[in-house]
């Protein structure tokens, strides 16, 4: 599971990254920028690239099983 697990994580920072540099139109995506907005303002795209790349990090280390290790 914790391969499972890993890959999803990373598939989803992916998309937030890719979303966050193109300011995708996505309707899923506009409600995490509505929402994020509220705290971050103008620099919203930003946030959610380093929230991409940190949560594909952490996708990579669960599936190879370096953290989160029972």
């Amino acid at each position: 599971m914790n391969v499972l697990f890993g890959i999803i994580m990373t598939i989803i920072g992916v998309l937030f990254l890719v979303f966050s540099i193109t300011e995708s139109e996505n309707k899923l995506y506009q409600i995490f920028v509505k929402r994020s907005e509220i705290l971050w303002k103008k620099k919203v795209y930003i946030f959610h690239s380093v929230v991409g790349v940190i949560l594909m990090a952490l996708g990579i280390l669960y599936a190879f099983g370096i953290i989160w290790v029972s």
